[in-house]
């Protein structure tokens, strides 16, 4: 018999959780400031959206900061007491929702940050879904590993699971793209204009990169090991390795 899938909820994401159990309190200090701030500059300057929906808000830090670029952002979180402490600001642009939860709108980019964890794989699935319903591009991060004894980790699926997810519904990872600034294993992924053949296309042609780079700095390695094996082998170095050894130079 299979395990029941586990759904958190409003009461998985209190008090306790954003002032204690994600490494630092989640509150708006200049340590989250900085790290949203670098966030929305890079959206500002890398994408330009005009109407962004950052997808699992939290206190709605990167909504204000776009906001404050122009940009007509909104955001949604499970959690009500993030939603409760979002910026004044801000409040109305924010409202309570799961990633399940139909949206409303379409925008010119959804973020989703870290919020794959805590979503059980059939509602990661579904999520994956909705956004792909209303936007052709979305900035995703999901982490590589998680600690499967943390009780809100719920969702163990990898990077390829979610690339393929995302592939189904037509959207593909930009490899131009550097979402970095995020983690280092965000990605942005966008709809392929004609569909899946450019989209392999790509993919192939970046292996192929990858492989040449790969093979041309393993030429140059072994290269590079067959000269100091030569230079070993001189009548020079056979005098001045003494000497070195001697002196230190």
């Amino acid at each position: 018999m299979s395990t029941p899938a586990v759904r958190l909820g409003d009461q998985d994401f209190d008090e306790d959780y954003y002032l204690r159990q994600v490494g630092r309190p989640y509150v708006k200090d200049a340590v989250w400031l900085r790290f949203f701030t670098a966030i929305a500059d890079r959206i500002v300057s890398g994408i330009a959206p005009r109407r962004v929906l950052d997808a699992g808000c939290g206190p709605g830090l990167l909504v204000e900061l776009l906001r404050d670029r122009g940009v007509e952002a909104y955001g949604f979180d499970i959690s009500s007491y993030a939603i409760a402490h979002v910026p004044e600001a801000v409040k109305p642009f924010c409202w309570r929702a799961s990633v399940t939860d139909e949206l409303r709108e379409d925008y010119d980019l959804i973020v989703c940050q870290e919020v794959f964890p805590h979503v059980s794989p059939a509602d990661a699935d579904a999520a994956i879904a909705n956004f792909c319903r209303h936007s052709n591009d979305v900035l995703f991060s999901s982490p590589l590993s998680l600690d499967r004894s943390v009780r809100r980790h719920v969702n163990f699926n990898s990077p390829g699971h979610f690339a393929g997810v995302f592939a189904r519904h037509g959207l593909f990872r930009d490899f131009a793209f550097d979402a970095s600034v995020i983690t280092p294993w965000a990605v942005r992924f966008r709809r392929a204009p004609a569909g899946a053949p450019e989209a392999i296309a790509e993919y192939e042609d970046r292996f192929w990169q990858e492989r040449l780079h790969h093979d041309v700095a393993s030429r140059q390695l072994a290269e590079a090991q067959e000269r100091i094996a030569n230079m070993e082998k001189s009548w020079f170095w056979r005098v001045r390795r003494p000497w070195s050894l001697l002196t230190g130079r």
